[in-house]
Order: C-alpha cells, then sequence, then structure tokens
C-alpha cells in the first residue's frame, strides 16, 4: 500500500518495521493513514489497522508545512 501525503514516521511501534522510505512527517497525516491501513496489533490496545499484513510505501509530496501543489 503506498501512502502519497505528507511522509509516514515509523517510530510508533504499530509501524516498527512496516515502512519503506519512511522519515519525518511533518504534519502527521500520512503517518495517520498508515495506521488506519497497516498498524500492527500491540498488546493491551484494541486497535488495530484493517490490513494489518500490509507493508506501506511512504510518497511524501507536501512541504515542510504540509502543502501541496499542482506541480
Amino acid at each position: 500500500m503506498a501512502v502519497v501525503g505528507s511522509a509516514v514516521d515509523d517510530s510508533s511501534a504499530a509501524l516498527k518495521g512496516v515502512v519503506e522510505g519512511a522519515g519525518e512527517d511533518c504534519t502527521g497525516f500520512g503517518t495517520f493513514l498508515a495506521g488506519i491501513v497497516a498498524a500492527r496489533p500491540q498488546p493491551d490496545s484494541g486497535l488495530v489497522g484493517v490490513a494489518p499484513e500490509a507493508r506501506v510505501l511512504s510518497v511524501p509530496v507536501t512541504d515542510d508545512w504540509g502543502g501541496a501543489d499542482a506541480d
């Protein structure tokens, strides 16, 4: 699964080792999307992504403030 957005930060335990091309996510949006899709189950947490076996490819397309344009 590819996340096109503000990058994906894999420092969360639920995304550790799942993200290719991880980096600093300036707004948290890309990391949020990746978690909805691919978050792995964690002890003492009822939260899990809709496809927890998925791998994530981070494709950052925004600037340092989360802005994007047609270019």
